[in-house]
């Protein structure tokens, strides 16, 4: 026979599910929801299944350099957790001074949190290979033209063309170097210095830029005939410590970046630059 107690404390707890069924409902919901948060992260950590795959990032730099787009474009990388690697894509004859420094710095800021891959199509020169020359890998194809690093200023003088035009002109400026690089004249013999001193400058800054990015000492690097404006073909470059090896295809160098990302194929996806979105 069921002594009376133990009916007694049945019957309170049927009573406690029918005076609470809230409560109870509460309880399986949230039993629910973390069996079902386990069988989500198992799925995606064993399978795959769910959660986002890895990006490998691929930034263009394509024609001149001549605003800070490029720049833009790089730094949004930076700010998409989900990138496992960055590939920078160049075909450029390099740019305006400005630009291409600013397109570096974006470059070197993005390689110190996230492996970064540089691939120099047909050109890779003056300010484009400055800005490649910030990566941690530098590839080229066997044919790319690369180096001819420089700087170039050129003052273009109608001052003839006016004279013998009878074109009259009348300047109101604040100082003698106002009009500096103005049609109407050429440079005085002082400018010329003041002008080769400017341009020597931006090239010391230059090199000093990609010796430390290659980890090539000045003194070698002053030695080598791109200092000079010339180009080396790509498999030139390569012992010449300016790039690290030759690829055939851009896809190549995805490949590459990813491996040295520890992914294989299939458990990463290529994404555009312009396409990361930016919250």
């Amino acid at each position: 026979m069921k002594n009376h107690k133990e009916i007694a404390g049945r019957r309170r707890e049927r009573s406690w599910v029918v005076e609470n069924p809230y409560k109870t409902i509460s309880i399986l919901l949230v039993v629910f929801l973390v069996l079902a948060g386990i069988y989500y992260f198992a799925r995606s950590d064993f399978t795959g299944g769910t959660r986002e795959k890895p990006k490998i990032a691929v930034a263009e730099v394509e024609g001149v350099i001549e605003n800070f787009e490029p720049a833009h474009r790089v730094s949004t990388i930076a700010k998409d957790n989900s990138v496992a690697a960055a590939v920078i894509e160049i075909d450029s004859p390099g740019g305006y001074v400005s630009p291409s420094f600013q397109l570096e710095s974006a470059i070197s800021t993005l390689s110190e949190n996230e492996l970064t891959v540089g691939v120099v199509g047909q050109l890779g020169a003056s300010g484009a290979y400055l800005a490649a020359s910030a990566v941690d890998n530098l590839y080229v194809h066997h044919d790319s033209l690369v180096g001819s690093l420089g700087v170039i200023a050129v003052w273009v003088s109608l001052e003839e063309y006016y004279e013998n035009k009878g074109i009259e002109h009348y300047v109101f400026q604040t100082g003698p170097h106002k009009d500096l690089f103005a049609p109407w004249r050429g440079p005085t013999e002082n400018e010329k210095r003041m002008i080769q001193n400017k341009i020597y400058e931006i090239q010391n800054r230059m090199l000093n830029t990609v010796s430390q990015n290659r980890s090539i000492p000045e003194n070698n690097l002053h030695t080598l005939k791109v200092v000079k404006g010339e180009v080396v073909r790509g498999f030139q470059a390569v012992p010449m410590d300016l790039a690290d090896g030759i690829v055939n295809t851009y896809e190549e160098a995805i490949r590459k970046a990813a491996e040295e990302a520890g992914l294989e194929e299939g458990e990463y996806k290529v994404v555009s630059a312009e396409n990361i979105a930016v919250s």
